[in-house]
């Protein structure tokens, strides 16, 4: 009896769960409150662990704190734990998260992280600041099929592609560890081709491929821009926002856009492709040549396959 916390009923296991010595068999005969948080047993949706707030995000009658098996559960009833939810109080059972910031889309007022509130904008998991709708539909050509935005012989846009073009992949240094690999992909006819572009964490440099169109001089008010992507299909808006789009004639330096340029980039979607997107800015000066140049994120090595330097109107 000296040892034991609740002398005068069986309690072999000595449970204690609010921790006052005396058993939870003899803890407060009437308003037994088993976890101690203030909240008795026959009123309290988590009995076994204090949550004195009784917050029960999916309202099934069981506390957020027991929910899904105790220690946090699952708060939302979405079928992912708590511990690794990327938004625990709404349901999000894809646990989907456009821009790649941990924080689940379900929880963000800006999924893609573009500056455009979800509710404005016209492609809320798919970062363009520029909101295009080419063909008018309230849907955004960065999520829009129906735009019909290809980039190929004899589409919306068209690629510069060998013999006519010339190609050089390097670095701009200081950028260790980075690398462009698989240059000439980027002008050769199969266009399921890339060269991919690494830009190591913390780079102050960056990667650049160079594509020359060695038979045409394209005048302004074009648009002309890179198709790419990245491990996994699509653009994440850390990338775009590390890219920059450079035009050149005659080796001169014209305009740019995107990171350090006047011009904003646009982001768009490709009919049948949906791993890829068309980044481009539209120009306003003649050019027979353009550069994609990609700095360093903060967050992740940047990775991006470069696919083909594409034109269009």
């Amino acid at each position: 009896d000296d040892a034991d916390n609740c002398r005068l009923t069986a309690n072999p296991a000595q449970e204690d769960a609010d921790a006052d010595g005396i058993g939870d068999a003899c803890d407060a005969s009437n308003d037994t409150d088993t976890d101690g948080d203030g909240v008795a047993d026959d009123l309290d949706n988590c009995p076994a662990d204090a949550n004195a707030d009784q917050a029960d995000a999916d309202s099934d009658g069981i506390g957020d704190a027991c929910d899904g098996g105790g220690g946090g559960g699952d708060n939302d009833g979405d079928g992912v734990p708590i511990g690794s939810d990327n938004c625990p109080y709404y349901p999000n059972p894809d646990q989907a998260d456009a821009d790649g910031d941990g924080i689940g889309n379900a929880c963000e007022i800006d999924d893609d992280g573009d500056g455009v509130l979800d509710d404005e904008d016209n492609c809320p998991v798919n970062a363009n600041v520029e909101q295009v709708d080419s063909d008018g539909d309230g849907i955004g050509d960065a999520c829009d099929a129906s735009a019909d935005v290809r980039c190929g012989p004899n589409e919306l846009f068209e690629p510069v592609l060998a013999p006519a073009a010339s190609v050089d992949g390097g670095i701009e240094p200081p950028c260790t560890i980075c690398s462009v690999t698989g240059a000439a992909n980027v002008i050769d006819a199969n266009l399921a081709n890339a060269a991919r572009m690494i830009t190591t964490t913390g780079a102050t440099g960056t990667t650049r491929i160079l594509v020359t169109d060695t038979d045409t001089v394209h005048d302004g008010s074009r648009r002309v821009g890179f198709l790419l992507s990245t491990v996994g299909g699509g653009l994440p808006a850390e990338l775009v926002s590390a890219l920059t789009i450079r035009t050149y004639l005659a080796g001169a330096l014209r305009e740019s856009g995107g990171l350090g340029g006047s011009a904003t980039l646009s982001v768009l979607g490709i009919a049948d492709n949906p791993s890829q997107r068309l980044v481009t800015f539209t120009t306003s000066l003649s050019f027979d040549a353009a550069r994609l140049d990609l700095s360093a994120t903060a967050s992740a090595l940047a990775v991006v396959d470069n696919f083909a330097m594409c034109v269009g109107p």
